[in-house]
């Protein structure tokens, strides 16, 4: 390994599902291979860097068209890993309430989470909708821009 390149070890310590709804008769009409609807995901995280826990709250919902915002589907998980020395991959500036992380760590963490995601939603809608909901395959490089600064929400 490189110099410069530092090993971040990380596990899983689960996924919750926290809500699976589908509106079966809403899919008529739909061609999943032509993608003629809409799919939004959202991503939230929550960490403690005491305990060098990280969760990630995922929600995916697809809607009948950029038009028609009728939600057809709608799928919540949460992901829990451990991340070692998670300190060292999360920077918070508590002047301005942002944080910084491992560009690495992040695109690693989120893919896992989709990737169980898409695996989750198709076993549930296999037997739905004719072959199942394969969600696309998502590059997270592509929407996780490195060195961001990112707002801190406070919880509710």
């Amino acid at each position: 390994m490189e110099k410069n390149k530092k090993e971040i070890q990380f596990r899983i310590q689960g996924i919750r599902e926290q809500e699976f709804f589908i509106s079966n008769r809403d899919f008529e009409g739909i061609d999943l291979n032509k993608m003629n609807y809409e799919l939004s995901i959202s991503i939230q995280y929550k960490w403690n860097l005491d305990s060098d826990s990280f969760g990630i709250f995922m929600d995916i919902f697809l809607v009948k068209s950029k038009t028609d915002k009728l939600k057809i589907l709608q799928y919540k998980s949460i992901t829990d890993f451990q991340v070692k020395k998670l300190k060292e991959c999360i920077k918070v500036d508590p002047k301005d309430k942002t944080y910084t992380m491992n560009h690495i760590l992040e695109i690693n963490l989120v893919s896992i989470t989709y990737s169980s995601a898409r695996g989750a939603l198709y076993e549930k809608t296999k037997s739905s909708i004719p072959g199942g909901l394969i969600l696309p395959l998502v590059i997270m490089n592509n929407f996780l821009s490195k060195g961001r600064k990112v707002k801190i929400v406070p919880e509710d």
